[in-house]
């Protein structure tokens, strides 16, 4: 099949073009899980994470994630941000699992062909078979399908079918 690059994800997501959870529903959902100082201290930490990452400093944003993730595990833009990092560091596997999270918590179709993109990189075919057939037929804006055509091609021509990746 057609080897693909994995040092340059195909998929350029940004948070701040998709951010759907909105700064008042994180805040909630670190209410939910303290006082008010652990919520200010929660939400710069992952107000820093989202910066570093917004600049390409994977490593700070990484660094700065990860006690969140444990701290705060049911709010699901920690696992977006943590899963996005991963992404683009070609950490597939906890890329995976970040995302799985923040899907399981707060389901987003923007995030569904960075996922595939994800299983694709593992050679999780059916997975990304299935995240395919959903985008479909959710059929949502222009861009997130695109985003997902490309993925489930390349997919495909990583498959071996490269007639069924143009098409």
């Amino acid at each position: 099949g057609v080897a693909l690059d994995r040092t340059a994800p195909p998929i350029e997501h940004r948070l701040g073009d998709h951010r759907a959870v909105s700064d008042r529903a994180v805040e909630a959902a670190l209410e939910d899980l303290g006082g008010s100082a652990i919520v200010v201290l929660e939400e710069q930490r992952l107000a820093e994470a989202e910066h570093a990452f917004e600049r390409d400093r994977l490593d700070d944003a990484r660094r700065t994630i990860a006690p969140l993730l444990r701290e705060v595990p049911g709010v699901a833009a920690v696992h977006e941000v943590a899963g996005l990092v991963n992404y683009r560091l070609g950490r597939w596997r906890d890329a995976v699992k970040e995302l799985e999270a923040a899907q399981a918590l707060n389901p987003r179709v923007d995030l569904l062909p960075v996922l595939a993109d994800s299983y694709r990189a593992l050679k999780r075919w059916s997975d990304v078979d299935r995240i395919w057939t959903t985008v479909r037929e959710i059929s949502p804006s222009h861009d997130v399908l695109a985003e997902a055509r490309i993925v489930a091609a390349g997919a495909q021509a990583d498959r071996g079918d490269l007639t069924g990746a143009l098409r």
